[in-house]
């Protein structure tokens, strides 16, 4: 991805993190982290984003990736997800009996970086509103 249109350059990095559906802890899957990262690695190839680090947890998964500008990153964010949900549904079809919805509409997006403590706050919290329902 060249970070130059034809009149300006630009850096318009961004950070998500997102976690499973009621926490469930999919990572933990066989092969499921890697087919993460394939598929978005291949959907580099579409010219909206360019993914620069990625990492899980058994239940969650942070990006940091460069946008294209003219891309909001909450699209971006939105897009990743169901791109790489259809893609888990399509490949492991057994999921859809443990978790109907692989993620959820909730996130953090960040421009300054997505700290180790915002993590797991984020983490707690989707914990916590698991437990309450």
């Amino acid at each position: 991805m060249n970070n130059k249109t034809e009149n300006y350059k630009h850096d318009c990095t961004y950070e998500f993190l997102f976690c499973t559906c009621y926490r469930y802890p999919l990572m933990n899957r066989e092969g499921i982290a890697e087919l993460l990262q394939k598929k978005i690695k291949d959907m580099q190839s579409e010219g909206q984003f360019q993914l620069l680090s990625f990492r899980t947890w058994p239940d969650a998964v942070h990006l940091k990736v460069k946008c294209m500008p003219d891309v909001s990153p909450l699209e971006c964010m939105k897009h990743i997800k169901q791109q790489t949900a259809m893609e888990i549904k399509k490949t492991c079809p057994k999921i859809i009996n443990s978790v109907p919805v692989i993620w959820p509409r909730k996130g953090i997006i960040s421009t300054k970086g997505i700290t180790e403590e915002m993590i797991e706050e984020f983490r707690e919290e989707q914990k916590r509103r698991q437990r309450s329902k």
